[in-house]
């Protein structure tokens, strides 16, 4: 079976990481998702737990058109930050190998966006695909804004997101306003 590996920390989920996952579904028969920084403690950079990122990536999966991926073809996996780069590794290749064979043909997928993606490379038991960047946008400065507008203002950002969570954002701002002055 051929298997895509997206990794992200989706904070929070934008158009951009909708465009991978829709490539992906044209591309791919099993998609691995695994969600980072899954358990680090809410701060600005990462104020999502990886329950409600799950959550998000679900919806969106389900509003995705013209896919065959069946709901057990597609895997959500929380992923830990850890320090020590071999056991960040480890972890995140026993996470996939806990749901594929050894059969499979597995793809990592991302886009090599900054310093941070070196991760891409680290990989060489799977193949390796770059995509492109469809959409100039970032989650960095939505979450910024999001915090410089006392977690009320999304525009003009709010294009960017997909309805459910800009819905999320707006109606469940009070659940994050002790960040606001960290």
């Amino acid at each position: 079976m051929k298997v895509g590996i997206y990794i992200g920390r989706f904070q929070p989920l934008h158009v951009g990481h909708l465009s991978i996952i829709s490539h992906m579904c044209e591309t791919y028969e099993h998609i691995i998702i695994l969600v980072g920084s899954a358990n680090l403690p809410s701060s600005r950079k990462n104020p999502f737990d990886f329950d409600i990122r799950k959550q998000w990536l679900n919806q969106a999966f389900a509003e995705l058109k013209n896919h065959d991926i069946s709901q057990q073809n597609l895997s959500i996996l929380p992923l830990n930050d850890d320090p020590d780069e071999k056991k960040w590794e480890a972890e995140l290749a026993a996470q996939v190998n806990s749901v594929t064979e050894p059969s499979d043909q597995i793809t990592l997928v991302g886009h090599e966006k900054d310093n941070s993606s070196y991760y891409l490379n680290s990989f060489s038991q799977w193949g390796y695909e770059s995509v492109g960047r469809s959409i100039n946008i970032s989650a960095t400065p939505i979450r910024e804004a999001w915090f410089a507008g006392g977690l009320k203002e999304l525009k003009p950002y709010e294009q960017y997101l997909s309805p459910n969570v800009a819905e999320y954002l707006t109606q469940n701002s009070q659940k994050y306003a002790h960040l606001l002055t960290k």
